[in-house]
């Protein structure tokens, strides 16, 4: 099963407990404005998932496209939409071959997106595409999980946790050569009847280096702005979790 098709109903619940959303997209929000020196107009959340990022953008009246290239993910995201009466754009695509009918003042890509990407030419792909999304001076936000964080925090780890009528089993092995780490997800949801169903799902993300970031977006012509660690105002130590990145053409 592909990534983010068992996970779809669960997410927003079970990412609510690891993040302030809140605060994370004030964050994004700000540094974007102070970027291009004035609030974005127009923005592309790529990886948007069910949407929390697009929809906190949208609310701060900017015009803003959702693509994700899970179906599911996609599906939650519109319902939110609709349910808070915003209107977003969301667009079903592969993050490499990103391809906007007109170019935004911002691209931002949060939650783990740079991840996925697993080796130099699918990260110089996507890093291409994003530039040609931009308007001259555009601003491209994005974070990933550290290389401490796949290695030691979640490598070779198994992780469980349940919910009222869902629970999920997490299962990971980390490849020091290969410097990828692959988690087998395991979501059993609870029916109204009472039996369960069981659906899984494989993710792969690979760890990249802060050095192997910069150089990918040299190679595309951005500028790096700010490299930032957990809490958004340091520079980044060793022992950080996750990595923000700021950058511009």
């Amino acid at each position: 099963m592909n990534p983010y098709t068992a996970l779809a109903q669960d997410y927003d619940s079970w990412m609510r407990e690891e993040f302030d959303y809140e605060a994370w997209c004030a964050w994004i929000f700000e540094q974007m404005s102070h970027a291009l020196g004035c609030p974005p107009q127009t923005v592309c959340d790529v990886c948007c998932g069910t949407g929390t990022v697009a929809l906190a953008l949208a609310k701060r009246g900017v015009a803003v496209i959702g693509v994700d290239a899970s179906a599911p993910m996609l599906e939650v995201a519109q319902q939110k939409a609709r349910r808070a009466g915003q209107s977003v754009a969301f667009v079903q695509q592969d993050m490499r071959t990103l391809a906007l009918h007109r170019p935004q003042d911002a691209v931002c890509c949060v939650c783990d997106g740079i991840n996925y990407l697993t080796d130099a030419k699918a990260l110089e792909a996507f890093f291409a595409a994003v530039r040609q999304a931009l308007t001259p001076g555009g601003v491209f936000l994005f974070d990933c999980s550290s290389p401490h964080k796949l290695q030691s925090h979640l490598g070779n780890q198994t992780f469980g946790a349940t919910r009222a009528d869902a629970a999920y089993i997490w299962e990971n092995a980390y490849d020091e050569k290969s410097k990828l780490l692959c988690m087998d997800l395991t979501v059993f949801h609870q029916s109204p009847e009472g039996s369960y169903t069981r659906q899984s799902e494989r993710h792969i993300q690979r760890a990249w280096q802060p050095e192997e970031v910069e150089k990918a977006l040299g190679k595309n012509g951005f500028s790096v702005l700010r490299m930032v660690g957990d809490d958004r105002t340091a520079s980044l130590a060793p022992t950080d979790l996750r990595h923000h990145y700021v950058a511009r053409i």
